[in-house]
């Protein structure tokens, strides 16, 4: 009989100790669950990857303003749009950016916390559009416009309007329109600060710009050489003006073209007037591209 009520008395001992482990265990599994949950650990690791990710795009602005002002010489450290948006955090969706068309400012927004981060920017004409109004240079009179409807609307002064129609090319960047009853070829060359094209129609050329000579700079003198149609060209860039020597049988013709030269970046594109024609040279690398006098010849930069 004394076995048997301790027999009892033990699973009685046993089962109380069953049921107050499994009180203890979950008691602990409400305190892990509310330590990794909530304003927890994982919360906690969240806001720490947050927190790294505002710090290190506030760094890359940083390091972004210190190079434009450099590029401008202490003018601004203001930047643009599509300079925020080629980084990676951008790109990987871990913010995003939108510009006050106004002011300019850029507004970045982590969108797991909803911070903002607000950069002085400025406001880059877009690049994809060729639509606007398009000025001969060094006349007021004479004049083009490319319209959104597909309309490509002339004016020449005293010599009347012409309302034709366009198509462009966005890979060769080539327009072809009709103005006065004429199909032309137009080299559509666009720079950072202004749209330029150049208009060939028959055997002469005309350079047109969107805003004149605002943005270009005066590049390093030179001696290229290139043949066209069978001819050797030797040109000459020095101190703003252009000499082209073409050669023909042993001997020499210098053709002399007095104008200004503009350049954007790495694009030289060089405007040099004879007679009514018009010739650019574009800057490709070391080499130049003629256009005009020698329509896509290249001329190969001499090193001496």
């Amino acid at each position: 009989m004394n076995k048997t009520k301790k027999s009892k008395q033990e699973k009685g001992i046993t089962l109380i100790a069953l049921i107050i482990t499994i009180v203890v265990l979950l008691i602990l599994a409400v305190v892990t669950i509310r330590a990794v949950q909530g304003d927890g650990i994982i919360q906690h690791a969240k806001n720490a990857t947050q927190k790294y990710s505002k710090a290190q795009i506030e760094e890359t602005i940083g390091i972004l303003q210190y190079q434009a002002l450099l590029d401008s010489n202490g003018a601004s450290s203001a930047l643009t749009l599509d300079q925020i948006n080629e980084q990676e955090w951008i790109t990987n969706g871990s913010a995003s950016a939108v510009q006050n068309e106004t002011t300019g400012d850029i507004t970045i927004t982590i969108p797991t916390t909803g911070e903002t981060i607000v950069v002085p920017g400025k406001i880059t004409e877009s690049t994809d559009s060729i639509v606007g109004k398009y000025y001969l240079l060094g006349s007021t009179e004479f004049y083009f416009e490319i319209k959104e409807n597909g309309e490509f609307e002339t004016y020449m002064g005293s010599g009347g309007t012409s309302i034709g129609t366009y198509t462009y090319d966005s890979t060769s960047k080539i327009i072809s329109a009709t103005a006065f009853g004429e199909t032309m070829k137009i080299n559509y060359i666009l720079l950072e600060k202004n749209k330029v094209i150049y208009w060939i129609t028959g055997e002469s050329g005309y350079v047109f710009s969107s805003n004149g000579t605002e943005g270009f700079e005066i590049p390093a003198d030179g001696k290229y050489t290139g043949t066209y149609d069978n001819i050797e060209y030797e040109i000459i860039v020095s101190s703003g003006n252009m000499v082209i020597n073409s050669y023909m049988d042993g001997e020499i013709g210098s053709i002399i073209f007095d104008g200004s030269v503009i350049v954007k970046d790495e694009i030289i594109l060089g405007i040099y007037v004879e007679r009514s024609v018009e010739n650019i040279f574009k800057v490709s690398g070391d080499n130049l591209i003629g256009y005009g006098f020698a329509d896509g010849t290249i001329f190969t930069k001499v090193t001496e």
